[in-house]
């Protein structure tokens, strides 16, 4: 019990040090209220949500046609609209105030001063997002006795406008560490402004169909709602009460919407920490397991959702899409974490520093390769479990027993599995190289990132211009299919009908893809020393 009362008081400690004492919070939350600008904004907050209602109560009553309908849901109705103006309002109002935390301080000529001080990156990016994050709060709590309008008429409980509340919490929680993070990766306010609003106004028109959807499914007697259609906070009054199901479980969609976006902003801010100018922090550790978390618990969440699988074939469907979302994303995140300043030791052959183990959870370049394969694989094996654990659930034909079942499940995951190994090891290796041939890590990982669009894009190009049965198809050219990582997840998901046949079968994919992009990484390994002796290779920034 010692033990445990230690670690507590530490950590307390540690957030009381790194929140409420920390000058950055103090400075930034003193400066934003003594501005008429933070007044005016909450005055036209609370106003405008008050309209809403204002408007909404109008209409409730002119489709009633009396002046008060007890069988009416009214509260839960200006509830929902309530609901709809605040998310909208807090989309636009909090990226404001954090998109310009680090380039306002650069283009100020104020960040040198910043760095000069002894607090830690950790605790600036801490502060700046926190002190946005207390005036959402602010913005909140100015609205709740609009919330109590909506409880006193009916239709919803105290419970429900806790709930939505803290949906909307979590995603002020969001939108502020998106704003600090690309305040952190850019020089200029226009381009972090123009990246922040980007993201977060995308990412809520993105998910406001499966919003909708949501709302026709979550019935008496409807299907079962989709895991990921409550990442909206417009729809925070359904997703109070709404659940889904999960390998069987019954799970609350606010549940997910509130760990999802916590979880995310939580890794921009560790990685916002890592780019403060001048500040040095070692976050690869933190990061790096958020990361596998984060993409463990997506793969539970997304294949534990499926409830019906009619067929083999759409099972087979389910393996294709579900291993090259994997692969596509794991590809994406290498583009950043196999770029960087390649440091081996003084008589260290670089292929020994490209492959060490032990640094798969620092920031160092050298330890990229080992742990894209451990996320890989730990990946693929929450794939797999989570498979194992729904196909009893949801497979109501009886050939489990059937030969198309046992090789798919037995044979076609390993293969994948090899696959997909293989290529986020040759993309991390040309990171290597295109670490080793410029000086700035963004072109670094643009390099990657053209090695990727190629990889994936050009061979299906090639085919708009195939027509099977008349395309003669025994010419070289034709063979680079093995260097397209989506081929083997067709062939062995039994796509690959009516496409041009190579000098292998398609049950042979697998081994002419592998061994295509185990070549480019040994390549790459190779050409890495002589590039970085030639160029250089990128340096600190």
């Amino acid at each position: 019990m010692s033990t445990i009362t230690a670690i507590r008081n530490r950590v307390s400690n540690t957030l009381v040090e790194a929140v409420l004492d920390n000058p950055v919070v103090i400075k930034e939350l003193r400066t934003r209220m003594r501005e008429w600008k933070a007044f005016a904004i909450m005055g036209a907050y609370v106003l405008f949500g008050a309209i809403v209602l204002l408007l909404e109560y109008s209409s409730e009553m002119g489709r009633s046609g009396s002046t008060f309908a007890p069988d009416r849901n009214v509260g839960m109705e200006l509830f929902r609209s309530l609901g709809w103006a605040q998310a909208v309002l807090l989309t636009f109002i909090l990226p404001s105030l954090t998109f310009s935390s680090f380039t306002q301080e650069i283009e100020r000529k104020t960040i040198e001063m910043l760095a000069l001080t002894r607090l830690t990156p950790g605790k600036i990016a801490l502060g700046k997002q926190f002190a946005a994050l207390l005036y959402g709060l602010i913005l909140l709590l100015s609205t709740l006795p609009l919330a109590s309008l909506c409880v006193m008429l009916g239709g919803i409980s105290p419970g429900e406008i806790a709930l939505w509340y803290l949906i909307l919490i979590a995603w002020c929680f969001l939108l502020t560490c998106t704003g600090v993070f690309w305040s952190s990766l850019c020089v200029r306010t226009v381009a972090s402004s123009l990246l922040t609003y980007g993201s977060t106004v995308g990412y809520f028109f993105v998910t406001m169909p499966t919003g909708f959807i949501m709302t026709m499914t979550n019935q008496p007697g409807g299907a079962n709602v989709p895991a990921l259609s409550g990442l909206n906070p417009g729809f925070a009054a359904h997703i109070s009460t709404a659940t889904t199901r999960i390998c069987g479980l019954g799970v609350p969609l606010w549940l997910i919407t509130v760990v999802l976006h916590v979880w995310v902003g939580l890794l921009l801010l560790l990685i916002s920490s890592t780019h403060v100018k001048y500040k040095f922090a070692e976050r690869a550790l933190s990061i790096r397991l958020l990361l596998t978390g984060l993409t463990v618990g997506m793969i539970w969440v997304l294949i534990g959702n499926i409830t019906v699988l009619q067929s083999v074939q759409e099972l087979a469907n389910l393996i294709g899409l579900s291993v090259g979302m994997i692969l596509g994303f794991i590809c994406l995140v290498t583009c950043a974490v196999s770029t960087g300043v390649p440091n081996p030791k003084p008589g260290q052959s670089f292929i020994a520093y490209a492959l060490s183990w032990r640094k798969a959870f620092r920031s160092d370049i050298g330890g990229a390769i080992p742990f894209v394969f451990i996320w890989t694989t730990v990946s693929y094996a929450a794939f797999v479990a989570t498979l194992a654990w729904i196909l009893p659930l949801v497979n109501p034909w009886t050939a489990t027993t059937s030969k198309p079942f046992k090789t798919l499940l037995f044979t076609s995951l390993p293969r994948l599995y090899m696959v997909l190994c293989c290529v986020v090891v040759a993309t991390a290796a040309v990171g290597l190289l295109a670490s080793c041939c410029v000086k700035s890590r963004r072109n670094a990982a643009a390099l990657v990132l053209l090695f990727l669009i190629l990889a994936f894009s050009s061979y299906g190009v090639q085919l708009a211009y195939y027509v099977d049965g008349v395309t003669k198809t025994r010419g070289l050219w034709w063979q680079l299919a093995a260097f397209w990582p989506v081929a083997p997840i067709l062939a062995e998901t039994g796509e690959w009908q009516g496409m041009p046949k190579l000098w292998w079968s398609p049950e042979q994919f697998w081994i002419a893809t592998s061994c295509a992009y185990l070549l480019i990484a040994i390549a790459s390994l190779s050409l890495s020393p002589k590039a970085r002796a030639r160029y250089g290779g990128v340096r600190e920034e």
